[in-house]
């Protein structure tokens, strides 16, 4: 059984980077693949994963920074105090008084892909259909700049309303 990328590191990357990865089984003599599953573990929607009997699965991800969120965001409304956990949550315009990025300083993750294989002997003729699977890590490590982008920017229009 042999898969390629051989490592079982897929991935070490910063949430700024980005993520464009071939991952394929290569079948044995009287194998072929009739179909690739796949899933990575936690779930979460950064990654894109595209599956093709020929060619195999590709991963990528434009932007690995949707993986960290803000421990909390507070802002002032009027006289109310109110906190969110997402950029997309804070409202345009707030006074925004306090930001805490998130402790967390890596993710983890395993993509987890089964090639489903038919295999014909070329000695008897039989036929028998099975799977094999591999399993990779991937490392996403925050780096903060998003953060300090969305920070920026939120200040930045804020200044010109």
């Amino acid at each position: 059984m042999t898969w390629t990328p051989t490592n079982n590191q897929l991935v070490m990357a910063m949430d700024s980077e980005t993520v464009d990865k071939q991952l394929a089984y290569i079948p044995l003599a009287g194998e072929t693949i009739s179909a690739y599953q796949w899933m990575i573990t936690p779930a979460q929607s950064v990654f894109t994963v595209t599956c093709n009997v020929a060619s195999g699965v590709h991963l990528t991800a434009d932007a690995l920074s949707g993986l960290f969120h803000p421990d909390y965001l507070r802002y002032r409304d009027g006289k109310q105090l109110l906190e969110v956990s997402r950029w997309e949550a804070l409202p345009a315009g707030m006074d925004l008084y306090d930001f805490h990025p998130t402790r967390d300083g890596q993710r983890d993750y395993i993509l987890t892909v089964t090639a489903q294989i038919h295999f014909i002997d070329s000695l008897t003729g039989s036929e028998q259909d099975y799977e094999k699977q591999q399993s990779w890590t991937m490392t996403v490590r925050h780096d903060y700049s998003s953060g300090r982008a969305l920070l920026e920017e939120y200040f930045n229009a804020s200044s010109h309303t």
